[in-house]
């Protein structure tokens, strides 16, 4: 069941778009690098069900010890986090960036999340893979949630709106 925020959320986004022939539907994707080792690039993905799309909004990361441990310094705000991230979406075919960046540019945390400045639609059938690469000399556990809707119905009459 949708929280107040997300249903708040949910009547902005489709008063917006006017009479709708889509549904949304709140959601979060999960990316896990485990463990995430030094200079290693770990590979991690999703894949969108093909019976929706999946609209990106906000963006979160956790990162523990590799025994699962909270790690203080690396996790409160302002610290840096030590990995940079490379996003891929192959429905499109496209990459987010031409190079690692550092995951503070895209990732909040659980009770700071990034918020997206457009929404990023995923098509249906569609995979989103990350590529982390570990710049410290320990290794982690990186969890990363994608926060945002499904979307079911007519996809494009979404698409042609969010752009």
């Amino acid at each position: 069941m949708p929280t107040p925020e997300q249903e708040r959320v949910m009547k902005a986004v489709q008063e917006r778009y006017g009479s709708k022939n889509f549904t949304l539907d709140p959601f979060t994707f999960t990316m896990n690098f485990l463990p995430a080792t030094l200079s290693i690039i770990t590979n991690a993905q999703f894949l969108v069900q093909n019976d929706s799309a999946f609209a990106i909004c906000k963006t979160s990361i956790v990162v523990t010890d590799t025994s699962d441990a909270f790690v203080t310094n690396l996790s409160d705000t302002p610290k840096v986090m030590p990995f940079l991230i490379t996003l891929s979406d192959s429905g499109s075919g496209r990459d987010l960036m031409d190079t690692g960046v550092h995951v503070d540019n895209l990732f909040g945390t659980a009770q700071r999340p990034y918020v997206w400045t457009k929404i990023k639609l995923l098509d249906p059938s569609s995979t989103f893979t990350g590529r982390l690469q570990n710049l410290s000399a320990t290794s982690r556990n990186v969890r990363m949630a994608f926060h945002g809707f499904k979307v079911f119905g007519d996809v494009n009459q979404f698409k042609a709106h969010a752009r």
